[in-house]
């Protein structure tokens, strides 16, 4: 039988290519944000645990910018994510960059008015709330944003396999 992982051997081996976090790092990533609610886990190999496809795409977009930002040297004081779901995102590059000693002052969050209750609660019961501001969509008008990532954007740019 063909089990469909949804991606998860890919986006582990492209995780790996960076050679930026040692595999205990990365199972780390995972422990932490595969734990709260019941996400779908698939089998990827035996140097990790059962994981979420999406936990693995999370650590490879933080990986994209962690990358991006050392081998530039770019600093910057903030990171604006739009869009971020529940959270998974934000907890995982808040955690790469803390492992990399990349340092910044604020993780915005754009989003709808309900969804960020739900990154608040999602953040602030892995205690990676204290860097964080959240704002509405109406909120965001007036904002210089100086680094920004559309995780999801990238994502759908690759499925079109656009030349």
């Amino acid at each position: 039988d063909i089990v469909n992982d949804y991606g998860a051997k890919s986006w582990y081996n492209e995780c790996k290519k960076f050679n930026l976090l040692k595999i205990e790092q990365i199972i780390e990533l995972i422990n932490k944000n595969d734990t709260i609610g019941n996400p779908y886990k698939v089998f990827v190999n035996s140097e990790i645990p059962e994981t979420s496809s999406n936990t693995l795409k999370y650590i490879y977009f933080g990986l994209i910018q962690a990358n991006q930002i050392l081998k530039e040297n770019i600093k910057f004081k903030n990171i604006i994510e739009i869009g971020g779901g529940f959270g998974g995102q934000c907890l995982i590059t808040q955690m790469i960059f803390e492992m990399l000693n990349i340092k910044y002052d604020k993780y915005i969050l754009i989003d709808l008015p309900n969804i960020i209750e739900y990154q608040k609660e999602y953040l602030k019961i892995n205690n990676m709330d204290d860097k964080c501001e959240y704002i509405t969509t109406d909120e965001y008008k007036n904002m210089i944003i100086p680094f920004c990532f559309g995780v999801q954007s990238w994502y759908d740019i690759t499925l079109l396999n656009l030349s």
